[in-house]
């Protein structure tokens, strides 16, 4: 029997073919598997008539063609299921992952599925899995408990609790994890992710210099490689006023002979060259995560929606959790986060926890290795069955 192991990202999607005969524990994931990347998202063309996917939609993207942009993930919920199912058919094909899915082919599915769906979210997914694709039977598992699985696979011991930190494309959770099941008491959210970060960073460079409001991909590839969080905002931010030194030109692409933006040595630019200025926008953008009142979003940042999970939490395992920090998603990936996260955290929680984030790998595949270890065990893990589903439905 096979095993699908899929992280159904927002931004991305992670997955692979897991067969069920037995995997050596002492290897990590990453040794024995490698993850298939998609992009979750497909375009329209300008007609309508056809849809774009996956490499198709880059090369389209590269052409400059006018495309209408369909994701069908929207705040962390899948609300356009047609749309994924298209997008799940090209994962799933011979271009991919090339898995025949059909009623009688004994293939099962492990996918991560965001806290608190409603019903007819689950609903729909439910008859996507089992009536469109035919699985055999599906685990729905929480990305949390499978960044937990990962992190209890790869570490020397084990710990009770976690703090999960799941810092994605559509917003922020804290998530606590107590013997591998999640407190859902404890869970926060905060409603800033990798795309209201990069829809800001559009803003500001319309605003200031180019019209770049429908390139969406350029400004998130300017945003992953120039921007980064400021030890300390307000005097960082006093050093870009006083002094242009630690400003940089960022060249952006001909779409001719390169696709791709990188930063410009000052003594390259010409009276032709076409490129953007940055200056206090790089940390200007992730300092939303730490202060979304700064853009008006009536929440508080990252750091406090920690102490807050935390305190839901019984206080024998509070110590615990702060020692426990396990900290994913692509957001995490900005240079200095983890320091300004502790020098944020520090001053309203006790001086007798101390603060320690666990090592991962990549913060982005963490989830995607939890699915991969459940697959693993697929037979004696908690799922539904086609046919379980087709006799009750999802009310069961």
């Amino acid at each position: 029997m096979k095993v699908i192991a899929i992280d159904n990202g927002g931004h991305t999607i992670k997955a692979s073919v897991v067969p069920t005969d037995g995997f050596d524990q002492n290897t990590s994931v990453m040794e024995t598997y490698k993850p298939l990347l998609l992009k979750n998202q497909a375009a329209l063309s300008s007609d309508g008539s056809k849809l774009w996917i996956g490499e198709q939609l880059f090369t389209k993207e590269r052409q400059r063609e006018k495309l209408t942009h369909l994701r069908p993930i929207e705040r962390g919920y899948c609300v356009n299921w047609n749309i994924e199912s298209e997008i799940w058919s090209h994962l799933f094909s011979s271009q991919m992952l090339n898995v025949p899915i059909a009623p009688g082919n004994e293939i099962g599915c492990v996918c991560t599925a965001p806290l608190f769906s409603p019903k007819k979210i689950v609903e729909t997914m439910d008859q996507v899995v089992f009536e469109e694709f035919g699985f055999d039977s599906l685990c729905r598992v929480p990305s949390a408990a499978m960044c937990v699985e990962s992190q209890a696979h790869s570490a020397e011991k084990p710990s009770q609790g976690y703090l999960v930190v799941d810092t994605g494309f559509s917003f922020t959770h804290v998530i606590p994890v107590i013997n591998g099941e999640v407190n859902y008491s404890g869970v926060k959210r905060l409603n800033v992710g990798g795309k209201l970060l990069t829809n800001y960073l559009k803003e500001i460079i319309t605003t200031r210099q180019y019209n770049v409001s429908r390139e969406y991909t350029l400004m998130e590839e300017l945003k992953e490689s120039q921007c980064y969080c400021a030890n300390s905002f307000q005097s960082e931010m006093q050093q870009f006023r006083n002094s242009t030194s630690l400003d940089k030109n960022w060249l952006l692409p001909n779409f001719i002979s390169n696709f791709h933006g990188r930063e410009l040595d000052p003594a390259q630019l010409t009276s032709s060259t076409q490129y953007i200025s940055l200056g206090l926008e790089m940390i200007r953008v992730p300092e939303i995560l730490f202060y979304p009142s700064d853009i008006g979003i009536d929440q508080s940042g990252i750091a406090s929606v920690i102490v807050q999970s935390v305190n839901e939490c019984p206080l024998e395992v509070q110590p615990l959790l702060y020692q426990n920090i396990l900290i994913v998603g692509g957001n995490s990936k900005f240079p200095n986060f983890r320091e300004r996260l502790v020098s944020e955290l520090r001053p309203i929680i006790s001086t007798h926890y101390p603060i320690h984030f666990c090592s991962i790998r990549d913060p982005i595949l963490t989830a995607w290795e939890g699915c991969v270890l459940k697959a693993n065990r697929y037979e004696t893990c908690s799922k539904v069955t086609r046919e379980h589903y087709l006799e009750h439905g999802t009310g069961f």
